[in-house]
């Protein structure tokens, strides 16, 4: 998990706190009334408990014992949905996106965060209890505006890619063949004067520029092109997340 730093200013503690308290909210894995949103969420989809207030027969579940009922656990996770909620918005409200050393870093870090606060999956309905095992990982489903939010962003990236890495090939493909052009045209030069001064000279020199030429074209355009696609997507990610 990434730490972020406040620049210097008036509300930078409150901001930091904040910042804390939303992370703990969502991800804590404390007991009791600290316990992150999406931890909970994920205990009550993929857990041992089920809906009816018994256990699962999954194997993993050999030993565990009923902790408080599936109602209570529900009223647990809207509790800390809606804390989670005013405290992003208050980040939002004191600006603190703005107070942070790395606001772009800040904003693809609390993604995820505001994508549980406002989730309609809480509480969790008897319907999507999935039970054991749980996947190595879980993420909140996301509700159809999230859905289109996060593939606007893909297809904007890509777009920068692909833009970066067409200008970065036509670039690269001009340096090159001119680069190439030079070297490869002293060669044959060079190669051509040995056998015959002067003639061979400037064929040798012709027939070198040409085959550099061409083949410096096409490596400068694969390397401007590649080089292109990288900065296009870090601009992209940068302008589109």
């Amino acid at each position: 998990m990434v730490t972020m730093t406040f620049k210097n200013c008036d509300d930078c503690d409150d901001c930091d706190d904040l910042l804390t308290e939303i992370l703990r909210r969502t991800y804590s894995k404390e007991s009791g009334g600290n316990k992150g949103l999406v931890t909970r969420w994920a205990e009550q989809v993929f857990g041992c408990q089920t809906p009816t207030n018994t256990i699962n027969t999954h194997s993993s579940c050999a030993g565990h014992r009923l902790q408080g009922t599936w109602d209570g656990h529900n009223k647990a996770m809207q509790t800390q949905q809606t804390r989670l909620q005013n405290a992003l918005d208050e980040y939002d409200d004191n600006d603190c996106g703005d107070k942070v050393g790395d606001p772009d870093a800040a904003r693809r870090q609390l993604r995820q965060p505001r994508r549980a606060a406002w989730s309609k999956n809480v509480p969790v309905a008897a319907g999507d209890y999935r039970g054991p095992p749980a996947p190595a990982s879980s993420v909140m489903p996301r509700t159809w505006g999230q859905a289109i939010g996060d593939g606007a962003r893909a297809v904007c990236v890509g777009g920068f890619k692909t833009g970066g890495a067409v200008v970065g090939g036509v670039g690269g493909g001009v340096a090159g063949g001119a680069a190439g052009g030079v070297v490869d045209g002293a060669i044959g030069a060079a190669g051509g004067t040995v056998f015959a001064p002067g003639v061979g000279t400037i064929g040798g020199g012709a027939a070198g520029a040409a085959y550099g030429a061409t083949t410096g074209a096409v490596a400068g355009a694969a390397a401007g092109g590649y080089g292109g696609w990288q900065v296009g997507g870090q601009v992209g990610d940068w302008i589109c997340n």
